[in-house]
């Protein structure tokens, strides 16, 4: 096995035991043998847990980053720069104006 095909082992068993960690933490915390036995049937109260509201909440933090993994990769190549970050197109600055704008907006009444 190559040195990439090792890498990329090791991510992925990183992700893995990361995942699993995530879906263990919360309100309340759930043992591994807690999660098994909620996947197999057997700990319907669990699983309900677990699908409404920590798998959920997994999924959007690994969509989250994968974006901002594919939006560094591509501003380090559109501008042949290894060390370019969002800041060089001011997508912080933009990112920081957005919010305050939602917050006014989104705010409702001040009474």
């Amino acid at each position: 096995m190559s040195k990439a095909g090792w890498a990329y082992g090791i991510v992925l068993v990183g992700l893995l035991v990361t995942s699993v960690i995530a879906l263990m933490f919360g309100v309340t915390f759930y043992t591994p043998i807690q999660l098994w036995h909620a996947l197999v049937g057997t700990n319907p109260d669990v699983l309900n847990n677990v699908l409404t509201f920590r798998l959920p909440r997994l999924v959007a933090s690994l969509i989250g980053g994968g974006v901002l993994a594919v939006a560094g990769a591509l501003s380090q190549s559109v501008f042949r720069n290894r060390l370019a970050d969002p800041t060089i197109l001011g997508v912080t600055s933009a990112g920081d104006l957005f919010i305050l704008l939602g917050s006014f907006f989104a705010a409702g009444p001040a009474f």
